[in-house]
């Protein structure tokens, strides 16, 4: 396949040399890969190996092609609707699997901000007139967030302000956010765009008010950066993320929000999980209940004052709240350094190397524990994860 140009194909004979130049695709090439080649497989291929970003013969050919494509899609669903409201085109399948591989293209293509700006806003009139499938919605937000994770400690550009501008609006943002809730925990990049002072905090502040939608609040949470939060407000995001997202409230409460807040949270999330007991007797892999007991377990790492007693009615759910509730005189000879649980007490929320538990895990039996296991994963190899987080608390636990 042509994309096999921008793999890392090192030369054996001159291995510091890639073995082929990065190969310009031209419009027959793009035509091919999006026309004559199944999605799974192009996104398969672009996500097998570390990927150059791709080059094209032409990059305003590319994204005019794009576009048209784009304004085709709409023409023909406006001229079906019109002769028959409920009726589906049958071309509408081939349409957007030539849209989906194209944004697959897009999303590995390194395109210029002009160029990238038309494309989104051919994207944003695409789905502000077509009902497009969610799948489509689904790879326009990966291709925002993947731009915004490329550019994050750069100054502020114009693409950025011109995606915040767009997302401001609640119904833009509504519709681009899908029930896969993509942008919801993507609070940090805003905050930056913000900052710069491009856009009307009092408009977006305005917004939430009125609006009242707890996705949109957290995207935008970075508009009250200087100002109180109504309670209405922050209590409305605290009882939404315990039924979706029961850790993002803890990363809103370290980055300064919502601090008022914690009470309400501690407490709600402690009902949550003794009425969301999982019994003895099923495994629940993932799920709800388990993000449920790990967030509170971090959340129990940071600076937040409770009374032990608080925890009471969960200390039978896991080993983990014995501890919590009473350390001194806890059997450690329970701990499993492997349990992911356990991880998250010894090193939740650091600060200079410890948190409020690290320093009970410093005795003698755990550091032998997990020296074994650093010179186990270190021995066999293959466990590149297992190695890296016994090294990380093998260095933690020697402080």
């Amino acid at each position: 396949m042509i994309i096999d140009t921008y793999f890392d194909i090192r030369n054996k004979l001159m291995p510091n040399r890639n073995a082929q130049p990065d190969y310009p695709l031209n419009d027959v090439d793009v035509d091919i890969l999006v026309k004559f080649i199944s999605t799974e497989t192009l996104e398969s291929q672009l996500n097998l190996r570390k990927i150059h970003p791709l080059k094209y013969d032409d990059e305003k050919i590319f994204c005019q092609n794009f576009m048209n494509l784009c304004n085709s899609y709409i023409q023909l669903d406006i001229e079906v609707h019109f002769l028959t409201p409920k009726s589906v085109h049958p071309a509408r399948g081939l349409f957007e699997k030539w849209i989906e591989n194209y944004l697959l293209l897009i999303k590995y293509s390194d395109i210029s901000s002009q160029e990238f700006i038309k494309i989104l806003k051919s994207l944003f009139s695409l789905i502000e007139h077509v009902n497009v499938d969610l799948v489509i919605l689904d790879r326009i937000d990966s291709i925002i967030k993947s731009y915004a994770l490329k550019v994050k400690d750069q100054p502020t550009n114009e693409v950025e302000t011109f995606l915040i501008k767009y997302l401001s609006d609640p119904d833009h943002f509504e519709k681009l956010n899908t029930p896969m809730k993509n942008l919801t925990e993507f609070n940090a990049w805003p905050e930056k765009v913000l900052l710069s002072n491009t856009l009307n905090l009092g408009k977006i502040q305005k917004n939430i008010n009125s609006k009242s939608n707890p996705d949109y609040t957290v995207f935008f949470i970075s508009a009250f950066k200087n100002n109180k939060i109504p309670s209405k407000i922050a209590n409305q995001i605290i009882n939404y993320s315990l039924k979706l997202f029961p850790e993002m409230p803890i990363n809103l409460f370290l980055d300064g929000y919502l601090l008022t807040s914690r009470q309400n949270f501690f407490h709600k999330l402690i009902h949550q999980i003794d009425k969301n007991r999982i019994p003895n007797t099923k495994t629940v892999i993932g799920g709800l209940e388990n993000r449920q007991i790990d967030a509170l377990l971090f959340f129990l790492t940071t600076d937040y004052r409770y009374h032990r007693s608080s925890l009471q009615p969960i200390i039978d759910v896991a080993p983990m709240f014995k501890f919590i509730y009473a350390p001194e005189s806890f059997d450690y000879s329970h701990i499993d350094i492997t349990d992911r649980r356990w991880q998250i007490l010894i090193i939740g929320n650091l600060k200079k190397g410890q948190n409020r538990f690290t320093k009970y895990f410093k005795n003698k039996q755990l550091k032998k524990q997990v020296i074994s296991l650093h010179q186990y994963f270190q021995s066999r190899n293959t466990d590149i994860n297992g190695f890296t987080t016994m090294s990380f608390l093998e260095s933690i636990l020697s402080i």
